[in-house]
């Protein structure tokens, strides 16, 4: 919930730069041994280029979502190749099958 929070966060925040009338998407599917969740918006794209990953060692106030959902799943993409937009997929590697009747 943290990731999709994040995901969340980012969309509003950097896609339509805190503008209250943005459209968010949030699905989900289950593929390959993952249950993914899709976050989609139609604002602006996200440039995979600039982002650089936080220095933990000094303190930020902001930039640590995709941090944060690289760390929190087993699976991120983003995916930008759909414009206008972006879609940010979070994959969790789900349990195998003999394993989630015991929990």
């Amino acid at each position: 919930m943290v990731a999709v929070g994040e995901a969340v966060t980012n969309c509003m925040k950097h896609a339509y730069h805190g503008a209250k009338d943005g459209r968010i998407m949030i699905s989900s599917s289950l593929a390959e041994g993952y249950l993914n969740v899709h976050i989609r918006d139609w604002g602006e794209t996200f440039d995979t280029g600039l982002y650089n990953a936080p220095d933990l060692g000094e303190a930020h106030e902001g930039g640590y979502g995709v941090f944060l959902m690289k760390e929190m799943t087993d699976r991120l993409e983003i995916r930008t190749d759909t414009p206008p937009g972006t879609e940010i997929i979070l994959g969790k590697r789900l349990p195998p099958d003999d394993e989630v009747g015991r929990h």
